[in-house]
């Protein structure tokens, strides 16, 4: 890799911790952040959190605010954290919900207040970790931020606890709230194309943030967030544009101290960089240049303080010894195969001396029975003289690739599409 480059992209990212820790509480404590459907077998992901506790024999708070079955999910965490030899005794569900578990006689949407409720929040003192799971992030913030987007005295808690080295933890809704602010919901194709799109715009709101670093977003591969949290990135100080998409099933362990992350589960991580981009609009339209994708695999660990990457033990380097010697297969749509990101760039750019640049196009239409105008985005990947490619197989077998800084832009498309005539009525005629 050029040692210059690489020597000023670390001075950035050092710069970028510094400033944004600077600001922030001392929080010693650990996050360990899930993209949500995290299978109650992941000994990877449940296991991070229990060992990440301060005390290992000590007391767990579970905080179910997101779910619309808020008793149902904390007896759910309870029954998996069981699974890992977690006595159901030393777990404290705390009372607070914005919904009513219609599988209990009580009204639970009596507690949405309890962020205020000094007996409630004293089931807090003591303990050695927190978990929020999942459901919708928007309730959490509903019950611990007040009116003005402050901390209730059940937050300061929270954060007081997790300053003196508890472990913070969450699933799905309960890594959005990890950061501040935080995506609250929308449909990337909408975020990309605006009115064009029929669906949930992007929307964004006061989140929590335990993570200082930059915005988070989960189910990240499986629902197609790439583009929507690049779009989210440009709604920040250009200073503050980080983001880290979470996979199903999996979670990233961040430690503070060190501002590391470290990938465990069954899927990846993808952190973008859109501090050096330039965003714009164009008719209303997302156009993004400039900005910088890396997808980690379970194993390995990355500094956010100066961009160091240490792979995981079973992945070796690709660049300079590349696999594949052929031109990418730039498109989209169905008739491609599905492949996920980290595979994607990997075999297509980073293990493929055939390749510098790949593409892909999706393309919102409108037809009829002639021609239609359709609005399109592209996503253009590129391989940059700081990119660096691994591949290996994990103790399970599988196939991973990691890859770090592909330069990645988006630009907005027109297209008209025109069916092929009918080539039998055309002889006819």
């Amino acid at each position: 890799m050029p040692t210059s480059n690489r020597q000023t992209r670390r001075a950035r990212l050092a710069g970028l911790i510094l400033l944004l820790l600077a600001g922030a509480a001392a929080a010693e404590g650990p996050l360990v952040v899930a993209g949500g459907a995290v299978r109650a077998d992941n000994a990877e992901v449940f296991g991070a959190f229990i060992a990440a506790l301060p005390d290992a024999d000590g007391k767990i708070a579970v905080i179910s605010a997101a779910s619309g079955s808020p008793v149902q999910s904390a007896e759910s965490f309870i029954e998996t954290l069981g699974r890992y030899d977690v006595a159901a005794e030393r777990i404290v569900p705390i009372a607070l919900a914005m919904t009513d578990d219609d599988e209990t006689a009580f009204d639970e949407r009596q507690w949405a207040g309890n962020g205020t409720d000094a007996d409630e929040i004293a089931r807090l003192f003591g303990v050695a970790g927190i978990w929020f799971t999942g459901g919708d992030q928007r309730r959490i913030a509903a019950t611990l931020l007040d009116d003005n987007g402050g901390s209730t005295p059940m937050l300061d808690e929270i954060r007081a606890l997790h300053a003196k080295g508890a472990v913070i933890g969450g699933t799905s809704a309960g890594a959005a709230i990890m950061s501040n602010p935080m995506i609250t919901g929308g449909e990337p194709i909408v975020a990309l194309l605006g009115d064009v799109a029929s669906g949930e715009p992007l929307t964004m709101g006061a989140g929590l943030g335990f993570f200082p670093i930059g915005l988070v977003d989960q189910h990240f591969d499986a629902r197609a967030r790439l583009g929507r949290v690049a779009v989210a990135l440009g709604a920040l100080q250009s200073r503050y544009r980080f983001a880290v998409g979470v996979d199903e099933n999996t979670a990233f362990v961040y430690t503070p101290g060190n501002a590391s992350i470290r990938i465990v589960g069954s899927g990846s991580a993808t952190l973008v960089d859109g501090r050096n981009a330039d965003f714009r609009r164009i008719d209303g339209r997302v156009s993004i240049e400039g900005l910088t994708v890396s997808v980690l695999s379970p194993g390995d660990r990355f500094s956010l303080a100066d961009g160091d990457y240490q792979p995981a033990r079973y992945l070796e380097p690709t660049v300079g010894n590349e696999y594949y010697d052929r031109e990418a297969v730039s498109g989209g749509g169905i008739a491609l195969p599905s492949t996920g990101l980290s595979r994607m760039l990997g075999e297509e750019l980073l293990d493929n001396r055939g390749s510098r640049a790949t593409e892909r196009v999706t393309v919102v239409t409108q037809p009829d029975t002639h021609a239609s105008a359709a609005a399109g985005v592209l996503f253009r990947f590129r391989q940059t003289d700081d990119s660096l490619g691994f591949w290996g197989r994990d103790t399970d077998g599988r196939s991973r690739y990691s890859v770090i800084d592909v330069g990645f832009d988006i630009e907005p498309l027109s297209v008209r599409i025109d069916p092929i005539p009918d080539l039998e009525q055309t002889a006819n005629d």
